[in-house]
């Protein structure tokens, strides 16, 4: 069972790094890991909730909340708003960024991806969150940023292929000649 954020915390909080050997380091890195991608996890329900209340009149939104609160950047600010968008789209990435299992990073980088695509690409990109999440898992970041890309470009390609094949199908021609030899 992963150690909830406040015992992540603690052990981080009473680190006496300056005398620490290399396998502690690494055990505080993945510890700091964890507690960032809860606190990334977090920051993106935090950011939907904004936007949902922003809907509805009751809040400014997420990227005015987030700079006048957070003391982030505007930049940052739409970012995270980004992110928070394919959190709530891409299945199992909110839960395995809160557990530190993937990274902010990680879940950028798809975000950087799916904003490029039109809406029948990204629904179907979102469609393989399961092996896009398998990969993350399992790879850093630019590795999974190039499979995303590289998985885009053949969902896109298919895409076009099938539209293509459509506009095909819906082409008609007809001849006929008129009363004016027309």
């Amino acid at each position: 069972m992963a150690a909830a954020p406040v015992d992540l915390l603690e052990a981080l909080s009473g680190a006496s790094v300056a005398g620490a050997d290399a396998l502690r380091c690494g055990e505080w890195l993945r510890h700091s890991k964890r507690l960032r991608g809860w606190l990334d996890a977090f920051d993106a329900s935090v950011t939907t909730r904004l936007d949902e209340l922003a809907r509805v009149g009751e809040s400014f939104g997420s990227e005015d909340t987030h700079v006048n609160c957070s003391g982030i950047s505007s930049r940052e600010a739409a970012k995270l708003k980004n992110r928070s968008k394919t959190l709530d789209q891409a299945d199992g990435f909110s839960e395995a960024l809160a557990s530190g299992t993937i990274t902010g990073e990680h879940v950028d980088k798809l975000t950087n991806v799916a904003n490029t695509l039109d809406d029948d690409v990204r629904a179907s990109l979102f469609d393989h969150a399961d092996d896009l999440l398998a990969h993350a898992s399992s790879h850093d970041p630019a590795r999974f940023g190039r499979h995303v890309r590289d998985l885009a470009g053949r969902l896109a390609a298919a895409t076009g292929i099938s539209r293509d094949r459509q506009l095909r199908d819906k082409t008609r021609l007809s001849w006929s000649i008129g009363g004016d030899g027309m």
